[in-house]
């Protein structure tokens, strides 16, 4: 019988798998033409982790030191960043891997030999480690987390628990509201502002309690008032292009959905269903994996099973509405390393919906050059739907898109078209 490797072999062949990443991205020629009309530069991040600042001083500082070399890099910046990634791992993270493992006098040890095993790996980046995007720093991450869970004898899925609690906590207000959704005189700006402001049913927010907690009489209040259009719109958010997503919605197509969060994904599935009674087509995609509280493949299987979804069953059956896998082991999707399955998906349909910061971020709009944006040359348009939660999506907006990004906290409808300056940030 095989002898189970030890944590620090495990978290060893984590790292590896992280610069064979990197080392692959920055040294082969990857092909995007399925994806991209003219692949002249690689996509990439809205940062890597040689160029991030949570000030402009920091930022110059990471940069200019990141240009100048990978030696001095590693000597002065890159220590202050992993030992931020390092407390925030301990504050954020381990509480959520030990939730899920009975308790024992030895747990505070446990901890601390996988912070010590995780702080040598860090550590021991090289100078080329500066060119690793943050994706790839939080699939790494992310691995981690998953590997000391299962060596401790717990779930991979560390946040399952959360994930039914959110489940059943959308699916009960689904039911109470559906029939009044789907009957109201704005059905698509009142399903496109549950959709977005259900995306703070997020693990990764330490105000999912609170929000949790006011999200049914927010949607009581919005359904008793009847609201009126310009509010379900949100005319003065120049960030919610409702009009221009209903524009690119006149006909019949096929939509690719790309999902967040579970619970979330209840009210996705409410916008879905009022699509596809207009005709549309709808592919959905999952992660493969647990990330996060994140849809996977068996979560949906699963949810759609549930007799509150019974009624989509014929949309299923039909085609009209399927769902697929990305291959994806972080927030977002690693445009590096889809699914042949995410691919064919892209290529049918005519329009993707982005939920979450994690797609959002992955799936960048386009980059600064000499100051001006320049977008990828998506063949698609592309509606990003999310609550602006994270200063570092924030950041996000304000170094690489627009010098005037929107506050955190508001709630996002971008629809972007890379052959559409009129779509484009400012």
């Amino acid at each position: 019988m095989s002898q189970k490797p030890s944590l620090h072999t495990a978290l060893q062949a984590i790292s590896k798998q992280l610069f064979d990443r990197v080392s692959h991205r920055i040294t082969h020629d990857i092909d995007f033409s399925w994806m991209l009309h003219t692949p002249s530069r690689p996509i990439q991040d809205y940062f890597h982790l040689g160029q991030y600042g949570s000030s402009p001083l920091r930022y110059r500082i990471n940069t200019i030191t990141s240009r100048l070399s990978g030696k001095i890099w590693l000597l002065v910046v890159w220590p202050i960043m992993y030992r931020h990634i390092l407390t925030v791992v301990r504050e954020k993270y381990l509480p959520d891997v030990f939730s899920n493992i009975p308790s024992s006098p030895d747990l505070s040890k446990k901890m601390a030999i996988f912070e010590s095993h995780l702080a040598y790996q860090l550590s021991q980046f090289t100078g080329f480690a500066r060119f690793a995007s943050f994706t790839e720093l939080y699939e790494f991450l992310n691995n981690c987390f998953i590997t000391f869970s299962t060596y401790l004898g717990a779930t991979s899925d560390i946040y399952a628990s959360h994930k039914r609690e959110h489940t059943r906590f959308a699916l009960d207000i689904y039911q109470e509201i559906r029939t009044a959704v789907l009957s109201h005189k704005h059905p698509i700006a009142i399903c496109c502002y549950l959709a977005i402001r259900a995306n703070w049913i997020d693990c990764a927010q330490e105000t999912i309690s609170p929000f949790m907690a006011g999200f049914r009489e927010e949607i009581n209040e919005i359904l008793d008032a009847q609201l009126p259009q310009e509010d379900l719109y949100q005319s003065s958010n120049p960030y919610y292009h409702l009009p221009q997503f209903e524009r690119w919605l006149q006909k019949p197509i096929t939509v690719l959905y790309e999902c967040d969060n579970m619970g979330e994904i209840v009210f996705d599935l409410l916008l879905c269903e009022h699509l596809l009674s207009l005709g549309h087509r709808i592919i959905l995609t999952t992660k493969s994996t647990p990330v996060l509280n994140d849809v996977t493949y068996t979560d949906l299987e699963n949810l759609l099973q549930d007799l509150a979804l019974a009624h989509l069953h014929i949309f299923l059956d039909s085609g009209q509405l399927s769902y697929i896998e990305t291959q994806s082991q972080v927030g977002g999707k690693y445009i590096y390393a889809v699914s042949d399955a995410y691919k064919e998906a892209y290529q049918k349909s005519h329009l993707l919906i982005l939920k979450g910061q994690g797609h959002f971020y992955t799936m960048p709009m386009g980059y600064k050059k000499n100051r001006k944006f320049v977008p990828y040359s998506y063949k698609k348009p592309i509606v990003y739907m999310m609550g602006l939660k994270a200063p570092f999506i924030f950041n996000s907006f304000k170094y690489n898109i627009t010098t005037s990004p929107p506050p955190i906290g508001s709630m996002i409808l971008y629809a972007f078209h890379p052959y559409n300056p009129n779509t484009h940030p400012c």
